[in-house]
């Protein structure tokens, strides 16, 4: 029943949100679901027949918008199986205004290195993190980087 009226609230805001146009304070709202549907005919179980089950074992909600024309935050709350949420990623990144032209980004986040990393857990091919990346990957990262320009422009970290 939670996830009926959950999926119906967020289909809602979604609807709304594109009837009425949104101004540059808004923040950009993206839900992400796995969503399982299934029915049976099972004798034994009479209550439940040919009743429509609705699960959703993981479920993303990514809430993400300029603070000022200088920086944005972004969130990301995960449910993982059960009712509690957790923050995958919360982070503020500073765009603009530091001195030598370099950007700050501080909080909880994801690193960008490797293929498997940048990734959200509900995107990869296998059931558990990989035991590497446990290690590797902390909780709090706070990262500077600077744009060199050259022939062709790249990141440095």
């Amino acid at each position: 029943m939670f996830a009926r009226v959950f999926l119906l609230a967020c289909a809602s805001i979604v609807a709304l949100s594109t009837a009425f146009g949104q101004t540059t304070l808004n923040p950009d709202l993206s839900v992400v679901g796995d969503i399982r549907t299934f029915t049976h005919n099972d004798k034994s179980r009479p209550s439940e027949e040919s009743e429509f089950n609705l699960t959703s074992p993981d479920m993303e909600i990514v809430v993400a918008g300029y603070l000022n024309p200088y920086s944005r935050a972004d969130l990301v709350l995960a449910w993982e199986g059960g009712e509690k949420a957790e923050i995958e990623e919360l982070y503020a990144t500073i765009l603009r205004g530091l001195p030598l032209g370099m950007n700050l980004r501080a909080g909880k986040y994801r690193l960008e290195f490797g293929r498997l990393n940048p990734v959200h857990p509900h995107a990869y091919c296998l059931f558990t993190n990989l035991c590497p990346m446990k290690c590797i990957s902390g909780k709090k990262v706070l990262t500077i980087w600077r744009f060199v320009p050259r022939s062709h422009s790249r990141l440095v970290s």
